[in-house]
């Protein structure tokens, strides 16, 4: 069994994934400030086994700040008390080594360069943990990339290797009007969105998609470049869709590509997210007889109505609630 806890991270990403009947564990992402005292540490402490990996998929506060949270309550347990970790963490995923280790560029906002400082505590904290590695990729977390983990097979989707490199040239950019940051394509040209790591799963028959908040034309290219999309298709049981469900990360023709089971904005209608047009374009994308369900983790008044609307005549099912748990392999009958 494949079980996915995505935690009332508010407007950010927070998912537990556990297998092997519960025994395995790994985290991906924590949320924005806050997350770690409201939701996640009283989550964790009822965990009964170490968490196999943590990953933080790109330097934004509303996916680092709850790992910061908890890496740096471990780092004070071991350094004020001499003790063991409260909470077991056998592996740290992060690609921030390749922004990071370039000084802040003067056109960065005060936004960015406030999750560039985040970039660099988690580094702080990987370093007196002894964290550091990506365990057992080794470097960065590029696409084609895979893993076992106790069962679980875990490919890297995005980001690309050049486009990695490419990202680290744009971060050290002085400008953003210079032409090493401006991009085709879809319209978010966030560096941390961009360097967004995402995942495959595969495990117990059942496979997740995790994109954090990268753009879905990048997705699609990795999902290619990987073999996941031969027949430039996929389907999963899960998609967590990119950027809490912004329009400015997918299009029509991402939703045409990857089809799911089971579809997950983690959002709390902050900066308008889940967009409208993004609800409309998934809908849209699949026949009126096909049975899915769209989890939203938030009560979000304006996706309510429109997910209300798109239900007409379609077999359409919509779960909306703080935090969403999906198990997969399980017969509810």
């Amino acid at each position: 069994m494949l079980t996915l806890e995505f935690l009332d991270a508010g407007h950010g990403d927070c998912c537990l994934v556990h297998w092997q009947s519960g025994r395995r564990s790994m985290l991906i992402d924590g949320g924005p400030a806050g997350t770690w005292e409201r939701v996640l540490r009283a989550r964790l402490t009822n965990l009964r086994w170490p968490l196999e990996a943590v990953c933080v998929t790109h330097i934004d506060d509303d996916h680092i700040a709850g790992v910061l949270g908890l890496l740096g309550t471990n780092v004070r347990a071991v350094r004020d008390d001499q003790g063991a970790m409260p909470f077991k963490v056998e592996r740290l995923w992060f690609n921030g080594l390749d922004l990071l280790q370039a000084p802040l560029p003067p056109s960065v906002d005060a936004v960015s360069a406030a999750s560039y400082q985040q970039g660099r505590e988690l580094m702080s904290h990987a370093r007196q943990l002894r964290l550091e590695g990506n365990v057992p990729f080794g470097g960065s977390l590029t696409s084609g990339r895979e893993a076992e983990l106790h069962g679980l097979t875990i490919t890297v989707v995005t980001p690309g290797r050049l486009a990695l490199e490419r990202l680290a040239v744009q971060w050290r950019a002085k400008s953003p009007d210079d032409p090493a940051v401006q991009g085709a394509g879809f319209t978010d040209r966030s560096i941390p969105n961009l360097s967004s790591i995402g995942l495959h799963l595969a495990g117990h028959g059942q496979t997740v998609l995790l994109t954090g908040d990268a753009r879905g034309d990048d997705i699609l290219d990795g999902l290619q470049a990987t073999g996941l999309m031969p027949d430039g298709g996929l389907h999963v049981n899960v998609l967590k869709l990119p950027h809490h469900g912004s329009a400015n990360n997918v299009a029509p023709e991402f939703f045409t590509a990857v089809r799911a089971d089971h579809y997950v904005i983690s959002a709390d209608g902050k900066h308008g997210h889940p967009s409208v047009a993004t609800l409309r374009w998934l809908v849209e994308s699949r026949p009126a007889d096909a049975a899915y369900t769209v989890h939203v983790t938030n009560t979000i008044p304006h996706a309510a109505a429109a997910l209300a609307d798109l239900q007409r005549d379609r077999r359409l099912a919509v779960s909306i609630q703080p935090g969403t748990l999906i198990e997969l392999g399980v017969d509810h009958r």
